[in-house]
């Protein structure tokens, strides 16, 4: 199933082999001095890549960590992925 903005879960394996399922959310916060650059690249089409990367980063930072890891330590996974970021 679709979330908000029409991107579905991220399916992905732990570092041991086991499927995995990600559902998430984040929100950005522009740097104003910074808009000119990001207009000339993305145009007003900005989300999709900040989307498109983020999906990226994290599907390759999920495999790193053995399937115990997600119960065990969780926070630390998610302030680890969101630095990442």
């Amino acid at each position: 199933e679709k979330g908000r903005g029409g991107y579905g879960p991220l399916q992905t394996r732990t570092k041991d082999g086991l499927s995995l399922t990600l559902q998430l959310a984040f929100q950005y916060r522009m740097d104003t001095s910074k808009l000119g650059n990001l207009f000339q690249m993305a145009n007003l089409q900005y989300e999709p890549l900040f989307v498109r990367n983020a999906r990226d980063v994290l599907l390759k930072a999920a495999a790193d960590y053995e399937a115990f890891e997600y119960w065990q330590d969780r926070e630390k996974i998610g302030s680890e992925m969101q630095v990442l970021l």
